[in-house]
């Protein structure tokens, strides 16, 4: 596993975890290796919805949790032996602990549970370096605290000792990649009710991606005139547009 990590773009903890779980490879078989996954995957349905009831009502709440229940993408990354389903379970459990820190609660052990946490999201996927960018400028513009300098100092330690997976594995993944076919509007939008590099598009994911996407506009409306002034507002609209323009930007 580790050494595999020096070719392959995906980081070691996750299929450390996995090994861990199948009782250190003994379990060969499908369940051995996936039921971690599953797991993951249905302990973000509560803590999501603990989430969402930090900025909005029960009703709304349980409406989003259950679109995520019946979400293609969180389905199929849940059945699968790979790290989606639980770095998922990393980003909404850091995001509460974002919430506390915006909201006051900022003692040492927060940062440093947030910095370590944070951490294994990113050793188990590259792409949570998206999560800790959003979430480390809104606490730096929102705190300043000497916590937060200890959490940037666990980041920036646990990114270099990253980069040293990382760097290998660039040009593998880039000639991997060469003929990946860009995204469009059409196809980021299709995306929303399920991945169409691997799930086949029928008429049911048009109507969840038009149920999805038209629920999240209107929440969007709707919250935005009671969120906009607050740092939670902050957070939530950089952790939305930072990453798609990021990805817009490298052309990816």
């Amino acid at each position: 596993i580790l050494r595999n990590s020096l070719v392959d773009p995906h980081p070691p903890l996750f299929f450390l975890f996995d090994w861990l779980a199948s009782g250190f490879g003994a379990a060969q078989s499908e369940w051995g290796y996936r039921w971690l996954s599953v797991l993951s995957g249905a302990l973000t349905i509560p803590f999501f919805y603990l989430l969402c009831q930090r900025f909005t009502g029960r009703l709304p709440s349980a409406l989003i949790a259950i679109m995520l229940v019946v979400s293609p993408f969180h389905i199929y990354y849940s059945q699968e032996a790979r790290p989606y389903a639980f770095t998922t379970l990393v980003a909404v459990l850091t995001t509460l602990q974002v919430f506390d820190i915006l909201e006051g609660r900022r003692s040492l052990s927060r940062w440093v549970g947030l910095g370590l946490l944070s951490l294994v999201g990113l050793f188990c996927s590259y792409f949570y370096l998206l999560i800790i960018g959003a979430q480390g400028l809104v606490l730096f513009l929102r705190t300043r605290q000497s916590g937060w300098w200890l959490y940037a100092a666990i980041i920036t330690i646990g990114v270099g000792a990253a980069s040293i997976l990382i760097v290998p594995t660039v040009t593998a993944t880039a000639k991997q990649h060469l003929n990946t076919t860009s995204l469009t509007l059409l196809s980021t939008l299709q995306s929303l009710a399920g991945e169409p590099v691997r799930i086949t598009l029928a008429w049911q994911h048009w109507c969840l991606a038009g149920l999805a996407g038209g629920t999240a506009l209107l929440g969007s409306v709707v919250t935005f005139g009671s969120l906009y002034k607050k740092p939670i507002g902050l957070y939530l609209f950089c952790q939305c547009v930072l990453p798609l323009i990021l990805l817009t930007g490298l052309r990816i």
